[in-house]
Formats: structure tokens, C-alpha cells, sequence
């Protein structure tokens, strides 16, 4: 069955999610080990509390066993597919470059 949670796509049962093919989501994994996609637009901070949080631009709030660094890679390389400005080098990840784009 499919379901929507927040900024959470829905995703069916027997779809192997790595595998989908999506282009508006980036795959991460709960801290038991379930896989999901988020919405990677709709990401406002990642933040490690010492687990990482994602906080979404409405407020709800995801935690994740994926570290900062790879939730933030991965939303990199999901702008890039897409083609949109990045950060430069020397701009700071905490200024919100990634929810303000």
C-alpha cells in the first residue's frame, strides 16, 4: 500500500527503492534500516544531535542513520542531475544554501 508522509514519498511495497529511478528524491535509510525517499526540495537543515536530523521546510522532522555529509552529498548530486547552482567552495552549508536554492 502506498502512503504519503509529509515530504516522504509514497512508495510501494515490492518496489525495490534504490531501483525506481526516481529524479525528485534521494534515497536514506531510518536508524532501524528501513530505506525511504525524501523529497530532496524540500530539505531546510541536517543537522547531527548526535543521530542526524533532516528538518523539512514545513517543520516535520526526519531521523536518519545516514551521516550529514552523505544526506548532503546526496542532495548535491541530486541538484547537479538537475542541473541547478550549487554552493561555491567557500559559502557555508549552515546558510541554508541547500533549502533556499
Amino acid at each position: 500500500m502506498d502512503r504519503f508522509v509529509g515530504g516522504a514519498v509514497p512508495v510501494p511495497a515490492t518496489a525495490p527503492l534504490a531501483k525506481r529511478g526516481r529524479q525528485d528524491v534521494i534515497t536514506l535509510y531510518r536508524l532501524h534500516g528501513q530505506e525511504f525517499v525524501l523529497n530532496a526540495h524540500l530539505i531546510s537543515t541536517v543537522e547531527a544531535t548526535p543521530d542526524t536530523v533532516i528538518t523539512l521546510v514545513n517543520g516535520q522532522r526526519f531521523v536518519v542513520r545516514d551521516s550529514v555529509e552523505d544526506v548532503v552529498r546526496k542532495a548535491i548530486e541530486y541538484r547537479r542531475q538537475l542541473g541547478w547552482p550549487l554552493c561555491r567552495a567557500d559559502q557555508d552549508v549552515d546558510a541554508g544554501v541547500l533549502g533556499d536554492a
